[in-house]
């Protein structure tokens, strides 16, 4: 697919894609006919779209497609690159070709992962100038990032981003922006005290007690086992801890402390076993506010980022429908970037993609293969308000930003809730996807909407040898 192809990927980049080992897929499970299609238009509104979206979208097919939709991006400070799941392998490519044509042409010197803070110091290990790696997937398995991104879309991006560096004046940098290691964030802000202080590391490290030990391990982790008064040492702690690593002598010290006692506020609806589905909605935006608080600190003062997450981190609405009582990052990096801040969401006719279960406990199943998923977008989802009987097999992207506010199909495009089908890293049972999948309002909240007609699934790297 033309789309797909990047002029600034050489022989060699591709050669090194080629000699990271990929993991077997399994075979797909159908997730057709689950949901219901709530989004219903009329034929005056749907024709008056189709009108608009023939004169304003942007063939992906096009030598310029990438290069346009960068030049439309360049201008802000912030731009959060989504993805329609956490298990697709072509919009992630998409989305690494977007970010490798900002570096380039567009002078952003910095790549934000949805992963957490060792994550990117590792990885920033492997694209730093003078790096002699060359196996991309060992480095993002030595990494420990989350599962779902140890993935050759992801490696696409970091080689790209070591050939950039090694003849770039300016380098550019990768930073985790995630608060879910509070084993590696505290180990790191106590080695940073314990070299200035180490009677008062020692005291906050017995403080903070099992929470800091061992290797880090999937979130929730030890918050599901804690009790409520450790939950609050821990807390008290990591303040302490943070307050004794003031940015302006130690920021790396102080980033790691910050992050330590995010992850410590975002997991405390998880204290003594409650379950994914229990949670409210607090629970995910907490997260959200500290990686967009850590986005912003990672731009500093004249800094640009991409940042790379989920399509429902970047988009500046709220969660659940629940509108800025719930922010997402994107609404938060909205809420203090204004027009600095800009964001693009994917959406499909049909994906083929990868997700851990959830069982009926409301836990996700670990271990083994990954499963792969398929989905189909019917009536009432967004696609087909995009497609609407065209051409299926349309890519494009479109400026939603750019749409009128004041006409009446607009209007109804923006109130009415899409299904959408953006998966994480895991998927519910189907009597919970039907009671738990919350359709998408658009509203304001992307500025940037790609359609790709098919997704296949990401492309695991295979666990490397010893």
């Amino acid at each position: 697919m033309p789309f797909l192809r990047h002029p600034g990927l050489t022989l060699a980049l591709l050669l090194s894609l080629a000699t990271s080992p990929l993991q077997a897929q399994t075979a797909p499970t159908s997730l057709d006919g689950v949901y219901a299609s709530p989004a219903q238009m009329s034929a005056e509104n749907r024709a008056a779209l189709q009108a608009w979206l023939g004169k304003n979208r942007r063939d992906l097919g096009a030598p310029d497609a990438v290069a346009a939709l960068a030049a439309r991006l360049a201008p802000a400070r912030v731009v959060g690159i989504g993805e329609a799941t956490h298990g697709t392998h072509e919009d992630m490519v998409l989305k690494a070709d977007l970010i490798l044509a900002l570096v380039r042409e567009h002078g952003f010197r910095v790549v934000a992962l949805e992963s957490n803070r060792a994550v990117g110091e590792r990885l920033q290990r492997f694209i730093a100038p003078g790096s002699a790696e060359s196996d991309v997937g060992r480095a993002l398995h030595e990494s420990r990032i989350f599962e779902v991104y140890r993935v050759e879309a992801l490696g696409r991006l970091l080689l790209g981003l070591q050939a950039f560096n090694r003849q770039a004046v300016e380098p550019v940098r990768v930073v985790g922006i995630d608060v879910q290691d509070p084993v590696r964030d505290g180990q790191a802000a106590l080695a940073a005290l314990r070299a200035r202080d180490a009677a008062r590391a020692d005291r906050l490290q017995a403080a903070l007690g099992t929470l800091v030990q061992g290797a880090p391990t999937s979130m929730p982790g030890p918050f599901a086992k804690a009790t409520r008064a450790e939950w609050e040492a821990w807390r008290d702690a990591a303040s302490a801890l943070e307050a004794a690593l003031p940015p302006e002598l130690d920021p790396d010290g102080h980033e790691a402390a910050y992050a330590l006692r995010m992850a410590i506020h975002t997991f405390e609806f998880n204290v003594q076993g409650a379950s994914m589905m229990d949670l409210p909605t607090e629970a995910f935006t907490r997260r959200d506010v500290a990686m967009a608080e850590r986005t912003v600190r990672a731009a500093g003062r004249q800094g640009r980022v991409a940042l790379w997450a989920h399509d429902g981190h970047v988009a500046d609405h709220g969660y659940l429908l629940a509108g800025a009582a719930a922010p997402t990052t994107g609404l938060a990096l909205r809420q203090r970037l204004q027009a600095g801040y800009q964001s693009v969401n994917f959406t499909y006719g049909a994906a083929t993609f990868h997700a851990r279960r959830i069982n009926a406990e409301g836990q996700m199943e670990r271990g083994g293969a990954v499963p792969t998923w398929f989905r189909t977008m019917g009536p009432g989802s967004l696609d087909a308000a995009l497609v609407d009987g065209g051409d299926a097999a349309a890519a494009f992207w479109v400026d939603l930003a750019a749409m009128p506010r004041d006409e009446r199909f607009a209007a109804w495009f923006r109130a009415t809730p899409f299904v959408r089908g953006g998966y994480g890293a895991a998927v519910m049972p189907p009597e919970m996807e039907r009671a738990y999948e919350s359709p998408d309002v658009l509203g304001y909240g992307v500025d940037v909407l790609v359609r790709l007609p098919t997704l296949s699934p990401s492309r695991f790297y295979a666990k490397p040898m010893p």
